[in-house]
């Protein structure tokens, strides 16, 4: 969840997200390794890029803000159209 920036306790309906974050493959051309004090890192031989943040993170991130966003915005239309119809 931290990987992914999510809140626990708010974004429990979006957890299958963490689930495929955490489940997901490496990109060819990554291998993980660790470093000397243990600490997972992903090396790209290709593009000779390391990092500690798995490859595909803020993809993951990016859909999780986008469902979250679409999300909130159709609760807030949902309760407008029950206060309309209840002002009708």
């Amino acid at each position: 969840l931290r990987r992914l920036r999510m809140d626990a306790n708010a974004d429990c309906d979006l957890f299958y997200i963490a689930e495929w974050a955490l489940t997901a493959p490496l990109p060819e051309g990554w291998t993980e390794h660790s470093d000397a004090s243990g600490n997972e890192f992903y090396y790209n031989a290709v593009t000779g890029v390391s990092t500690y943040e798995h490859p595909l993170d803020e993809q993951y991130r990016t859909y999780y803000r986008q469902i979250k966003s679409k999300n909130e915005k159709d609760a807030k239309h949902a309760s407008v159209r029950q206060q309309l119809s209840m002002n009708a």
